[in-house]
Order: structure tokens, then sequence, then C-alpha cells
């Protein structure tokens, strides 16, 4: 009776160990599942234009970004961004880690000054990569989340990976203030990955903001559009 007692011990004892080991594979392969980001050539990075629409609780604004290589032009619109009308824009170049801001309305540009990025305390944020999965516009975009309760926050990005090497770049050179861009700098190994949604939310699930991306073309982008108009001036002059 005591040997099967024990024989009874080591086959769940053997049992438990599959199970254990299976469950502990299944976590391994989820975290590994997700797409790298780095390593992308110049040839293959991101070349095209990317339009999105931020809302708050009080105004709707639009924007187009379009990249080239190493430089960022963003179109500013208050109507719609089928509007031929641009409010501003920014020029970023993040080789020689400058902005400019152009005014057509009254044909001035100014350079800003780029503040230096500093990251914030990473003890403070609660990150999440999970492997929600949904498409956005095309691409499959993994769910991430990052919550700080002291700011009683948590942000839900939907990323994808299209050889997106300037956004993280980007947001350092522009480093704003808002949550969106100081959340998602958080991430770890976010290089080459860009939200096509994210969602601003109090820990009680009140939405405060919202980013969507509408539409990305893959195309050729004119030097041209980089470069400060020949008959406008400086704001100091």
């Amino acid at each position: 009776m005591l040997r099967i007692t024990n024989c009874f011990k080591k086959v769940k004892l053997m049992i438990r160990s599959v199970f254990f080991s299976f469950f502990l594979l299944f976590y391994i392969l989820n975290i590994y599942c997700q797409p790298k980001g780095g390593g992308i050539s110049v040839e293959k990075q991101f070349e095209g234009s990317i339009n999105f629409i931020k809302k708050t609780l009080d105004d709707t604004t639009f924007y187009v970004y379009r990249v080239k290589g190493r430089k960022i032009r963003i179109d500013i619109k208050e109507n719609s961004l089928n509007s031929n009308s641009i409010e501003n824009y920014l020029l970023f170049d993040l080789d020689k880690k400058s902005i400019t801001a152009i005014s057509p309305s009254r044909k001035l540009y100014i350079p800003i000054q780029a503040s230096e990025y500093k990251k914030a305390d990473e003890k403070k944020f609660i990150i999440v990569k999970s492997n929600n999965k949904k498409l956005v516009n095309g691409y499959q975009c993994f769910q991430w989340r990052v919550k700080n309760v002291e700011q009683k926050t948590e942000i839900t990005y939907w990323v994808a990976t299209e050889n997106f090497a300037f956004f993280e770049d980007l947001l350092k050179l522009w480093n704003r203030s808002e949550k969106h861009a100081v959340f998602y700098l958080q991430i770890p190994e976010i290089y080459g990955y860009f939200p096509m949604e994210s969602i601003e939310r109090t820990l009680l699930r009140d939405e405060k903001m919202k980013l969507l991306v509408t539409s990305i073309q893959k195309t050729k982008v004119e030097d041209s559009l980089f470069n400060i108009p020949k008959d406008y001036k400086s704001y100091d002059q």
C-alpha cells in the first residue's frame, strides 16, 4: 500500500512538472512573439506621410507627418485633414537636432531651442506589453499600456512596427511635456514602432485624450518640403 501511495505521489509530481514546463514555455513564447524594431537599415526606413487626429475634451486638431530619412515635417491643421490651409508647420532635423517653426500666413520662421531630453523616474510607471492585437489601417498592432498612479493616468497604445525608425528620436528631440509622449518614452525597446492609436484615461477609465492615425501612405517625399521658403524671414529680424 505504501508503494502504491509513493507511486501516486511521483506521478503527481511528474504531472505538475510537465504543466509547469508547458506554462513556462508558453510565457516565454508570449514575451518574444512581438516583432523587434531594431536593426533597421537606412534604405528600409519608412518614407511617406502619416495623417492623424488628436481629440481632447475641448478640441480636435489634425496633423500630417511627412517623413524622409532623418527629416520630418509636421503640418498642423485646425479644420480638417483635407483642408489645404495649413495654420503652422514644424521642421525637424534629427541629425542636426534642430526644430524650426514656420508660419505661412506671416511668412516667418522661428528656430526653436531644443531642450535636452531627460527620462522620467521609471519607478513611478507600470508598463505592460501585452499580446492583444488588432488591425489599424491595415497594420497589425500590439497593445501596450503605461500607468502612473501618482498622476492618476493610464495610456493605452496600439503600436505597429514598419521601420518607423524616426519616431523615438523625434519624441526625444521635441521633448514635449504631454503625457502621451512622456509615458511612451518610458517603454523599453520602442525603436521602429509607431503608435497607430493611443488613448489617455484616468484611473477611473474616463477618456481625456485620443490620438488616432487615419491613413498612412508610403511614397517618395520631395526634399523641398523640408526647406524654409526663401522669401520667409526669421522672427528675430
